[in-house]
């Protein structure tokens, strides 16, 4: 598949879980998140590390050191998609039905960047960072 094409993938799931979940936290009376650029920077890295290492939270302090932004409390979700065409979807379904995910989907943060990315073999990676700063 051609880099481009690879890339405009990407970026359609980084904005259909964005969507998403605005639109569940609206649906829960919360308040939608703001999209952080420096968050989804290292959320799009670490999402590329994973297609090679395999799913994990590994370096989610030195993500957050990364960001140089003060903050009092942050999370981070992850998902792994190889099937199906519309991993964004799955992944955050996936998120709704695992309590610790959930938790963090509607935790007190104000501010999120999604990362996104997708091989050859059409495998997916997903990282969202949450955060509310200090």
């Amino acid at each position: 598949m051609p880099f481009a094409l690879t890339m405009a993938l990407a970026v359609m799931a980084m904005v259909a879980v964005f969507q998403q979940v605005n639109a569940h936290r609206a649906r829960q009376h919360l308040p939608t998140l703001r999209w952080e650029e420096r968050l989804a920077q290292q959320a799009r890295q670490h999402s590329q590390t994973m297609l090679n290492s395999g799913l994990s939270h590994a370096g989610f302090e030195r993500r957050l050191a990364a960001i140089r932004l003060p903050w009092s409390s942050a999370a981070e979700n992850v998902a792994y998609s190889h099937g199906g065409l519309d991993h964004a979807t799955q992944a955050v379904q996936d998120w709704l039905s695992s309590p610790g995910h959930r938790r963090n989907l509607e935790g007190p943060f104000s501010l999120t960047g999604i990362g996104v990315a997708r091989n050859a073999r059409r495998e997916v990676a997903f990282t969202q960072i949450f955060l509310r700063p200090r």
